[in-house]
Order: structure tokens, then C-alpha cells, then sequence
């Protein structure tokens, strides 16, 4: 359910991109005014690209969150691998000589972000 939804919000996006970039509107930003010193349709294009990247990171990443909860990646990572996510930064840190104890977490399986 919520990768369907998740799904129909990127294809929205998608085709608000599309008929944002596409001659009609454009031609709405094709003045000869500039707004401190930039000419209006570069500042458009580069205003609605961002807000667009904008806009599906913050898809993508609601779709991550947890409900709310507030839990970190490694503590959610560790649920999922049915392991201890301190004894597997202890683990990692103890297999590099302690050099990097939170580089890596060594639980196997998915990356700490994937969810299923």
C-alpha cells in the first residue's frame, strides 16, 4: 500500500516536472527582467529544478520514515537482521583494530536504509 502510494506521489512529480519544462510555461519566464542581476528564465528553471529535487526527497524519505518513532537507521537495521546494532558496531570496530568505530555496521544483509 504504501509503495503504491509512494510510487503514484513520484509519477505526479514527474508529470509536474514535465509540464514545468515543457514550452508552454517556459514561455511564461521568457522576459527581459532580471532579479538581482539574473535573468528570469535561467533563475526560473534552476528555481523549479531545485524544488522539484526538493520535492521527491521528501517523498522518498517520508516513505523511510518509521511512523514517527524517531529511531535511528542502525536501531531499525538491526531489527530487520535480527541483531544487536551495538554488538555489531563493537564487532566492526573490534575487526579494524578500533580505528573506525562507526564506520560500518557488519550485521549482513540489506543496506541500513533499505526497507521492506
Amino acid at each position: 500500500m504504501r509503495e503504491a502510494l509512494t510510487r503514484s506521489r513520484l509519477l505526479a512529480l514527474f508529470a509536474a516536472g514535465w509540464i514545468a519544462f515543457d514550452f508552454p510555461l517556459l514561455a511564461l519566464w521568457d522576459r527581459v527582467v532580471t532579479v538581482f542581476g539574473v535573468p528570469l528564465l535561467p533563475l526560473a528553471l534552476f528555481t523549479i529544478w531545485a524544488l522539484l529535487i526538493a520535492a521527491v526527497a521528501w517523498v522518498l524519505e517520508r516513505d523511510t520514515v518509521d511512523g514517527g518513532t524517531g529511531a535511528d537507521d542502525e536501531d531499525d537495521f538491526a531489527a530487520d537482521a535480527g541483531t544487536d546494532a551495538g554488538a555489531a558496531i563493537d564487532a566492526s570496530a573490534a575487526a579494524d583494530g578500533g580505528a573506525e568505530p562507526r564506520a560500518r555496521i557488519d550485521a549482513g544483509g540489506d543496506h541500513p536504509g533499505r526497507r521492506r
